[in-house]
């Protein structure tokens, strides 16, 4: 995902994505929204996403995560 730092809107939601989420994710340095909603990702939640600085809109519901929410999140300033 590295070539596409540019990116600002991302949504994936609806499409039965399975897995876990990349660790490249956190190399979407101008995304503003991240739409995740309604797949089947599980593991943990990056803990590297505090690295989106631009992001002000996260949505991760409908999914089937395991563990804490990272606190790395609440670093996150821009999200609403």
């Amino acid at each position: 995902m590295g070539k596409l730092s540019r990116l600002r809107k991302l949504d994936l939601s609806n499409n039965a994505i399975n897995g876990s989420l990349p660790a490249s994710l956190s190399d979407l340095s101008s995304l503003v929204l991240l739409n995740l909603e309604s797949n089947a990702l599980d593991n943990q939640i990056l803990e590297s996403i505090d690295s989106l600085h631009n992001l002000s809109v996260l949505v991760l519901k409908r999914n089937k995560f395991s563990g804490l929410i990272p606190a790395t999140v609440g670093n996150i300033s821009s999200l609403t």
